[in-house]
């Protein structure tokens, strides 16, 4: 057998193979056998026939189509043994070459072969990445955070203020809904607006929205209240949340608040290094991968939108955009993807880093265990130094972080 290989795109080989005459010869005898075998002559029972009167019952095609199905399946596996070429998939058969005379059998398939990654340097590397300090002022915000959990609705003993809650009782008893809570407000609707400045015992009319509320209604107000927070204290600390002191609690949310301040460091290291090493190296593959995979996240986001409720029509006017801007959209984000995780999957195979069993039965196979394994590799071999930060920079950071992390890289 002879092998021809022709480069001819991006991970995208044309292969002629030659099958010698005598090979062919024997492989057209074995079709026609197999033909035989199964061809109906009448007056004789299925592959009873004398060989000559049978004979007449076989095609010429049919023998070439049984040697194609005996034979090319069988040459190309050989050839790409024979070549070292790791094939995605067989992009395109050609027709056969049937010989005549003493020539051989001759095809040429089209085939796709497996991504290229050509890693840039990922080891030995150092990067600066600023980490958040925590401050008396982040401590107090979390404080107040714990302290609105146990906020409670509270009488005021004066008149309606902006962001009170107010309960008003039907005066008409027939009325469709008796009694109602609604929010001062003197920017918001109607409504809002009508409730500030009363007190328990007025009365007011108001015309709720809605099909069971056909006219405005007479309501009396019954009371106004607030939202207060409890006074933090060290009886308060030590009842409600089991810690001894208020300097003990500070003690304890600082420390919380240090332990997420490095987790997110940890793991804006991992992202940062992960994406400089994605930036630099040279990633190939074949476009059929990037088609199947642009196929499945844009069939995953037309799933998603229907979940909320939303037509493909209504989504697409939403953001003014076209069908096909939509398409080429979930294109380059899976481009972006697949290059992300063919890069992590080279790093890990050349560190031997893949499927470890004992973690899991199926081993790290997983984008995010790739993700995982990959970038404790990434830091422990590379020096990420952490510097100062201001808390505005942290809430970007999470901000950046909560978007970014809103859609997972699908596996290639």
């Amino acid at each position: 057998m002879q092998v021809t290989v022709e480069e001819i795109g991006t991970c995208k080989v044309a292969l002629t193979i030659e099958i010698e005459h005598e090979a062919y010869k024997e492989a057209v005898a074995k079709a026609t056998d197999q033909l035989l075998k199964s061809i109906s002559v009448p007056g004789f029972r299925k592959g009873r026939a004398p060989r000559q009167l049978a004979l007449r019952y076989v095609s010429e095609d049919a023998i070439h189509k049984r040697v194609v199905a005996n034979v090319v399946p069988d040459a190309l596996e050989a050839a790409l043994a024979e070549t070292g070429l790791d094939a995605y998939d067989v992009a395109d058969l050609g027709e056969p070459q049937f010989p005549e005379d003493d020539e051989p059998f001759r095809f040429r398939t089209v085939i796709t072969t497996q991504p290229k990654v050509e890693l840039a340097q990922y080891k030995g590397l150092r990067y600066e990445l600023p980490i958040v300090e925590v401050d008396d002022a982040a401590v107090d915000r979390e404080l107040q955070l714990i302290l609105e959990e146990y906020r409670r609705l509270e009488d005021t003993g004066r008149r309606a203020q902006k962001g009170d809650w107010v309960t008003l009782r039907a005066v008409d008893r027939r009325a469709a809904v008796p009694e109602r809570i609604g929010i001062a407000d003197p920017d918001a609707d109607s409504v809002a607006r009508n409730l500030v400045g009363l007190s328990p015992g007025d009365t007011v009319e108001l015309e709720f929205p809605g099909p069971s509320n056909p006219a405005p209604e007479s309501y009396q107000v019954v009371a106004v209240q607030a939202w207060t927070l409890p006074e933090l204290t060290d009886e308060f600390v030590s009842q409600k949340l089991g810690v001894e002191s208020v300097e003990k609690l500070r003690e304890e949310v600082r420390g919380r608040l240090e332990d997420r301040a490095k987790a997110l460091w940890k793991s804006e290291a991992q992202s940062l290094v992960i994406e400089d090493v994605l930036r630099r190296s040279t990633v190939l593959y074949p476009e059929e991968m990037l088609d199947r995979m642009a196929a499945s996240r844009t069939s995953s986001s037309i799933r998603r939108i229907e979940e909320d409720g939303l037509t493909l029509a209504d989504y697409l006017a939403s953001r003014e955009m076209t069908l096909r801007d939509f398409q080429e959209e979930a294109r380059r984000a899976a481009a972006s993807d697949l290059e992300f995780v063919l890069v992590l999957r080279a790093i890990a195979e050349a560190e031997g880093l893949n499927a470890r069993k004992e973690d899991s039965a199926e081993g790290r196979n997983t984008t995010a265990d790739l993700y995982d394994i990959v970038g404790e590799f990434l830091l422990a071999n590379n020096e990420v130094v952490p510097v100062g930060a201001s808390q505005n920079q942290q809430a970007e950071r999470q901000q950046e972080q909560s978007t970014e992390n809103q859609a997972e890289p699908e596996t290639a």
